[in-house]
């Protein structure tokens, strides 16, 4: 009907706008119809995939079941839980948890009466091995007994103890603790206590590491960019 009560030609309708626009929306719309039946397959297949996982699944429990109705009647089944015989109440178990407590107790007093033991005696007699005035710890010197003694007496948390023990050893200096000799690198750190007092600025060292150690033409020597002005009116500098 829009053709023929259409004054124009069919070549100039096609040419014209309204032609084009008739044309986009046919193609749109069936590109939509076949986007449709594409999700529609789409969704048939996996309601598809889903029923044949759960029917495998059923017939795997089924399976099991017949096994063990099986296995039953034979009288070689064993349930993986067995129900628990001897049900513990309550009671029963805070009385274990004392019990507990009290071997615990008497352990850790036997333990502490023995230390009182070595602490108001002799030392054991894994530090019976050389008998000296003084205890041998490798690369140091031997240890003073009245600050060893230290190391048995109170705990740390009580500021006693071991904490004791490395205070009164930490006060002598490295040199006084070690056997070896001092190397230059342990300079620093061992003659810290000399070195307290800051330094004169005035004669700084770097000055003189640079005009020692480099030469113009060595490691930082000059390049074009930072090589200074001539002062001089001859046409080559010195090299030196």
């Amino acid at each position: 009907t829009f053709l023929t009560s259409c004054p124009l030609t069919l070549e100039s309708f096609r040419k014209s706008a309204n032609f084009k626009i008739i044309h986009l929306y046919r193609n749109s719309s069936v590109l939509t119809l076949d986007k449709m039946s594409r999700d529609v397959m789409r969704q048939k297949v996996m309601i598809e995939l889903e029923e044949k996982a759960k029917r495998k699944a059923l017939t795997k429990y089924i399976e099991k079941l017949q096994e063990i109705e099986k296995l039953k009647k034979e009288g070689r089944y064993e349930d993986p839980l067995p129900p628990v015989k001897n049900k513990l109440t309550s009671e029963e178990i805070l009385n274990q948890i004392d019990e507990g407590r009290k071997e615990r107790f008497q352990d850790d007093k036997k333990s502490i009466e023995q230390m009182a033991k070595i602490r108001k005696g002799k030392p054991p007699k894994i530090w019976e091995k050389e008998k000296t005035d003084r205890e041998y710890l490798g690369v140091m010197y031997p240890v003073d007994p009245s600050v060893l003694a230290v190391l048995y007496e109170g705990i740390s948390h009580n500021d006693e103890g071991r904490k004791h023990y490395l205070k009164l050893r930490n006060k002598l200096d490295p040199f006084d603790r070690f056997i070896f000799s001092q190397t230059q690198n342990m300079d620093y750190g061992w003659r810290v206590e000399e070195r307290k007092l800051p330094t004169n600025k005035q004669f700084a060292k770097i000055e003189l590491i640079n005009r020692t150690f480099y030469r113009r033409y060595g490691i930082k020597g000059e390049t074009l960019r930072n090589r200074p002005a001539m002062q001089n009116e001859k046409p080559f500098a010195p090299l030196l």
